[in-house]
């Protein structure tokens, strides 16, 4: 049998007691840690008043609410819809106005009040008084996210307060005529009706206010190309609508001026609806970092460093002399042949319809024509040809002379020294080198 390589230690009675005892004491310490750590069973009395001080579960707290920013609409569909449901409820309106003298025979004083679009406490007043107050309350959103910009030092974001505030008294307005009021309180005052049944005062007055804050507003949300469209059609709206007002668009007056003058107004409303909760929508995204980083404009050069290197550029570059043969004794082939200048290519680039292309800021002078090229070419040469020939005079010849002491022989590149230049500032001809060499030979045969 093979030997058990542990080796087996005595049992006995006792030991086997010791070993069920230990083992005992570690349950029971297991049992004892478990039962610290979890929490102890609540006594019917804790439960009953759990039940009593909160009925509701953990996801009913603040912090799993949803919050008043998670209102605003982030995906288009949504708003496409809003679009949508907005055009549906002034048709719908129109629609109901151009029945109703249908339906009122239905009714026992033969009007239908609810569906008269020029009439107070009807559909469209209501419709109009809700629009404006949800464009007040998205403003004060706005508000309350702009308000955290880092960089607004100036304090830009209180316009919302002043748009919260505008939206806000167009939509009593709409409820309350407050503008009729206000016309009859002028024409009592001044005692002039002004152009035609005195609404040219609180149109006035309209124009005075929601125009500064309408432009104030335009320069807050130009960022939103979106929002500033919307806005810009709620305002083209509702000048048609004072236009409507005042029977610049149909003299005649009747239910069709109604309808335009009503219809574009609540066009205008929905508009400026549409247009708060896109910037709503846009504000919320960049405060979140949702935003794609815009592109960084190329910055310009001032003038001076423009213009200094545009004339780099233009510069030609020296021609190469090479095989220019000068007609002088000796005769000494030397360089020159130049190439004809390059004209800079000034950066182009195309125009805004693409039909041509235009140069851009502060661009390089034009381009030469081929006639100045062959005349700057035929300079550069010329100018050439002139140094090569001086410097052949002057390096490539032999000179003689004589200063009292004795005969001299200058040669190729040589030169007198100072003290004989004054007598040889001239070039010696042929003839009087000659007469100089034939009298060093009579001096040496004497």
């Amino acid at each position: 049998m093979p030997k058990s390589n542990y080796m087996q230690l005595p049992r006995s009675g006792q030991l086997d007691v010791r070993r069920r005892r230990v083992l005992t004491d570690d349950v029971i310490g297991s049992a004892n840690e478990a039962s610290a750590v979890a929490p102890a069973a609540p006594s019917a009395r804790t439960r009953r008043t759990a039940v009593h001080s909160r009925p509701y579960g953990e996801s009913a707290l603040i912090d799993k609410q949803p919050r008043v920013t998670d209102l605003i609409p982030q995906r288009y569909g949504i708003i496409v819809l809003m679009f949508l449901a907005g055009l549906t409820a002034v048709t719908g309106l129109e629609a109901l106005y151009v029945w109703m003298p249908d339906l009122a025979r239905f009714s026992i004083d033969g009007t239908v009040a609810a569906f008269d679009l020029d009439a107070e406490g009807s559909l469209a007043s209501w419709f109009a008084s809700t629009t404006l107050s949800l464009a007040a309350l998205v403003s004060v959103l706005i508000f309350s996210i702009r308000r955290h910009k880092a960089d607004d030092y100036h304090g830009r974001y209180r316009i919302w307060l002043w748009a919260a505030a505008c939206w806000l008294a167009m939509s009593v307005d709409e409820g309350s005529s407050l503008h009729e009021g206000f016309k009859e309180l002028m024409i009592h005052v001044t005692g002039q009706h002004g152009f035609g049944d005195g609404s040219v005062w609180w149109i006035g007055a309209y124009l005075l206010v929601l125009g500064v804050v309408g432009v104030r507003l335009l320069l807050e949300m130009r960022e939103c190309r979106f929002s500033t469209s919307l806005l810009l059609l709620a305002a083209a709206c509702y000048v048609a609508a004072v236009a409507a007002e005042l029977g610049w668009l149909v003299p005649q007056g009747g239910p069709r001026a109604v309808m335009i003058e009503e219809g574009c107004e609540l066009t205008g409303n929905w508009f400026l609806l549409l247009a708060m909760t896109l910037h709503a929508r846009y504000v919320l995204l960049s405060a979140q970092g949702a935003l794609p980083p815009k592109r960084e404009r190329p910055v310009k050069q001032p003038k001076a460093q423009t213009a200094a290197k545009n004339a780099t550029e233009s510069k030609v570059s020296p021609p190469k002399a090479a095989d220019v043969k000068v007609a002088t004794a000796p005769k000494v082939a030397t360089a020159s042949k130049a190439e004809a200048p390059k004209p800079a290519e000034a950066a182009q680039k195309k125009s805004w319809f693409g039909r041509a292309k235009v140069d851009p800021a502060h661009a390089a002078p034009p381009a030469p024509s081929k006639k100045a090229d062959v005349a700057s070419a035929r300079t550069v040469t010329a100018a050439v040809k002139t140094d090569a020939r001086k410097a052949a005079a002057d390096d490539d010849y032999e000179f003689d002379y004589d200063d009292g002491d004795g005969a001299r022989k200058g040669k190729a590149g040589g030169r007198p020294n100072d003290s004989d230049v004054d007598a040889h500032q001239r070039r010696m001809s042929k003839a009087e080198r000659k007469a100089l060499r034939r009298q060093q030979r009579d001096q040496d045969d004497e």
